[in-house]
C-alpha cells in the first residue's frame, strides 16, 4: 500500500484531528440537491476539512480538481499532495453508508500516511 508524507507542516496526528474535529463522522452533504459538499452546516467533507473558514471554496459546487484549479491558493493548505487528497476525498464520497464516512476517512489515513 502506497503511504503519503503530509506536506505543509501537518503530520498524521494533525490529519486526524483536522478530520474528527471538523467532520461529525457522517458524508457532509449539499441540502440542495443532495449530492456533496465542502461543508454541511457545521460538518466538513475530507478536503473540506482543510479549507480555511470563510473562504469561497468551500462554496464551490464541483469536485476536488476542479476546487482547485479554481482556487491554487488552497494548496498551501491541504496536508497532503493532490493524489492523496483525492483518494481521501474518495473515501468520503463513497461511503455506502453516511454514518461510515468519517470512520473510513480516518481509516484511510491511518493505513496511508506516514
Amino acid at each position: 500500500m502506497n503511504k503519503y508524507t503530509p506536506i505543509n507542516g501537518y503530520t498524521k496526528r494533525d490529519i486526524l484531528w483536522y478530520l474528527k474535529t471538523f467532520n461529525d463522522g457522517t458524508k457532509s452533504v449539499n441540502p440542495i440537491g443532495g449530492g456533496a459538499a465542502y461543508k454541511d452546516g457545521d460538518n466538513h467533507c475530507a478536503v473540506g476539512c482543510f479549507i480555511p473558514h470563510g473562504h469561497a471554496g468551500m462554496q464551490h459546487p464541483s469536485w476536488y480538481g476542479n476546487l482547485m484549479h479554481n482556487y491554487p491558493d488552497l494548496e498551501e493548505y491541504m496536508p497532503l499532495e493532490a493524489t492523496a487528497m483525492h483518494e481521501l476525498q474518495k473515501v468520503h464520497d463513497n461511503a455506502y453508508f453516511a454514518k461510515d464516512a468519517g470512520p473510513n476517512m480516518r481509516k484511510w489515513v491511518m493505513e496511508n500516511v506516514k
